[in-house]
């Protein structure tokens, strides 16, 4: 018999949390079929609660027993790859029970990988659907595991987030890069659709609402109904015209923001104040999930790039969206590469905009 070194799942209890079902996708208001030539509807996986006994967590967010792993916590395909040969298992291996020191927890929850810590899409969009599937099964002693990443989100987007769903910074355990932690009970939920650019509108909307109940005392701040966020402070993927568009948008009244310039709380009143939110592909857009029912956002995106995490987020959080798709600067396929947005383009979207 071949030893399975990705069978720790098998060993666990395992949960159904959420069925199978098939997400639908509701098109662009500027567009008669999906411009990303992808389906219209797409079969999500179920959703399931795992509950590990006696196993240990390394600093990268990884359940291991003996010498076999979990695969539903080593979630990301190019992170499996670092364990397929056999002198990588053996380094995993040795590092973690040679190596580093072991932190023991009686119970606790591990609802975070480290990708998801330094990507603010990636953590209200997965790591935060999947605190909100966990959150019924949470106990009062429980500790929450949070992965050790060099490159974290601002330690007061994880907090207040979590706070939201009575997660206190006292509960919160994170890893050093030389520790790993053994859990005598360990839960852990799968990720909430197994793609990263689908939504379970329930989760979804749980985070949404559980955020914005929990800190409404702070929705007073406001920047106005019309906002455009800035990539200029951005490494890639900026408006080489910037200028052009910000001319534009301040004759129809919009707010330039550097969401950068605030706090994860006032972006989030920024966007649920907001009726009209603009910007080219990056993680600002992810804000989306705090803006008001049947409010707009238009994305500006690179004609190369085929990513519909945005497009999906604001069907999900039913969001009115409209898209413009944009001349990239290089003559190579690039899907990070600066944009040069179509003025008179985007004139005719503002006019479809103040038609509704």
């Amino acid at each position: 018999m071949q030893f399975e070194y990705f069978g720790l799942d098998k060993k666990a209890e395992k949960i159904n949390l959420f069925p199978e079902f098939e997400a639908q996708i509701k098109l662009p208001l500027n567009y008669q079929e999906n411009p990303f030539n992808g389906p219209k509807s797409k079969i999500i996986q179920a959703m399931d609660l795992f509950k590990f006994r006696n196993v240990f967590v390394s600093s990268e967010g990884i359940i291991f027993k003996n010498f076999s792993f979990s695969e539903e916590s080593i979630f990301y395909g190019d992170v499996k790859k670092l364990y397929t040969k056999l002198i990588d298992k053996f380094h995993f291996f040795r590092k973690n029970y040679l190596k580093r020191k072991t932190i023991h927890l009686k119970k606790a929850v591990l609802a975070l990988d480290p990708w998801s810590q330094i990507n603010y899409y990636h953590w209200l969009c997965d790591a935060m659907m999947r605190v909100a599937a966990v959150s019924p099964s949470l106990e009062k002693d429980m500790m929450f595991i949070v992965p050790y990443e060099k490159f974290s989100l601002k330690n007061e987007v994880i907090l207040e987030s979590l706070r939201a769903f009575n997660i206190d910074e006292s509960q919160i355990l994170k890893i050093e890069k030389n520790q790993k932690v053994k859990v005598d009970e360990l839960l852990m939920p799968s990720h909430a659709t197994q793609d990263p650019s689908y939504f379970r509108e329930d989760l979804l909307n749980l985070v949404r609402e559980k955020i914005k109940i929990f800190h409404r005392d702070n929705l007073e701040f406001n920047l106005g109904k019309k906002i455009y966020i800035s990539r200029e402070k951005a490494l890639y993927r900026k408006v080489r015209n910037e200028n052009e568009v910000i001319n534009l948008l301040k004759k129809h009244d919009f707010k330039i923001v550097n969401m950068e310039d605030y706090s994860f709380l006032e972006q989030v009143a920024i966007s649920h104040n907001a009726n009209c939110l603009i910007s080219c592909h990056g993680a600002g857009l992810a804000n989306i999930l705090f803006m008001e029912r049947n409010s707009f956002v238009l994305e500006l995106i690179n004609e190369n790039m085929d990513r519909m995490h945005f497009y999906n987020l604001a069907s999900s959080a039913a969001v009115n969206y409209l898209l413009l798709k944009c001349r990239q600067v290089s003559d190579e396929k690039n899907a990070n590469d600066d944009i040069i947005v179509d003025i008179a383009a985007l004139e005719k979207n503002l006019e479809i905009i103040n038609q509704i």
